[in-house]
């Protein structure tokens, strides 16, 4: 009988606000004493009040397992629904507030990927410390798979990333469109070879691989002309990526801005690939429900701001 419908099932009008507050801070944490650290409640309140949510919704909602209390699949479904719920509450409640960036003195919780906090998180940094000087700036490294859990646990307030986000729940704003380029060491690697799909397919290949996966559109596309190439190396870091290049006879594929950064500040080159790859966008994403609130509606306005000028 755990459905979240289930209205008439339960005395809702016994339910403390502070329950709700309890779930999504144990969900956010995965820990009954950083919970109580979050809510400013002691060790045992928090526990009691784990109980108190465990008889309301019939179910164990959080499990122990090592130092976590791992939700269960009903605690999941619930997240979202609670999320809303609270934040609900705080946008009527301060409805009338304004946000003052000058005098703000909380956090701008940013997604970037990788590549997308060594290309921009300083830019960022400047121009909202510059408005809010007593704001705090935290960077959250985001990727495909961990975005939609790090709004949820409003770990972020918005994010730019490089796909788009499978969930109607995210506005989305293109910031630009970007490219592809072949970046090398050209003490060791031969430009004319990469003037071919052939010659680029016989080079040895170093691949920026966050989930370690070998296989990229790269080898689809190259696949299709009869080709295969050699991946010889992968890394999460497109740092690491680049220092690999450096006097070694290896070439990668990277997005254009990145490429470029990267050459300057590590002295490689780069050129256009042989073969045809498209581009893709980069965006600012937010949840549709949270853009309701000053402060994200002032970041994302901020931001785009900052990427006109640039």
């Amino acid at each position: 009988m755990n459905s979240i419908d289930s209205v008439e099932s339960r005395n809702w009008r016994n339910v403390d606000l502070n329950l709700l507050i309890a779930f999504h801070y144990l969900f956010s944490s995965q820990s009954v004493s950083l919970a109580a650290q979050q809510a400013h409640v002691s060790q045992s309140a928090m526990s009691h009040n784990l109980a108190k949510l465990r008889t309301l919704f019939d179910d164990p909602l959080f499990y122990r397992r090592g130092h976590q209390m791992l939700p269960t699949e009903y605690a999941v479904t619930l997240a979202p629904k609670i999320k809303h719920i609270l934040s609900h509450i705080d946008q009527e409640l301060s409805h009338n507030h304004q946000f003052i960036p000058s005098q703000f003195d909380g956090q701008f919780k940013v997604g970037l990927t990788d590549y997308a906090e060594w290309l921009f998180a300083p830019a960022i940094y400047d121009h909202l410390r510059q408005l809010a000087p007593s704001a705090q700036i935290l960077f959250h490294t985001i990727n495909r798979d961990n975005y939609q859990a790090l709004f949820d646990k409003q770990r972020i307030d918005a994010a730019i990333v490089g796909f788009t986000p499978a969930s109607t729940g995210f506005l989305r704003h293109t910031l630009y469109t970007e490219d592809h380029v072949v970046l090398f060491d050209s003490t060791t690697v031969d430009r004319q070879q990469l003037a071919t799909a052939k010659g680029f397919a016989q080079l040895p290949h170093a691949l920026v691989s966050p989930d370690g996966s070998v296989a990229t559109k790269v080898d689809t596309i190259l696949n299709d002309l009869g080709l295969t190439r050699q991946v010889t190396t992968t890394s999460a870091s497109f740092m690491s990526i680049s220092r690999m290049l450096q006097g070694r006879s290896i070439v990668a594929t990277l997005p254009s801005q990145l490429a470029k950064a990267l050459q300057q500040h590590n002295q490689l080159s780069y050129c256009k690939p042989p073969i045809e790859m498209g581009g893709f966008d980069v965006s600012l994403i937010s949840e549709r429900h949270q853009h309701t609130t000053q402060k994200v509606q002032w970041l994302t306005g901020e931001l785009l701001t900052l990427f006109k000028k640039n």
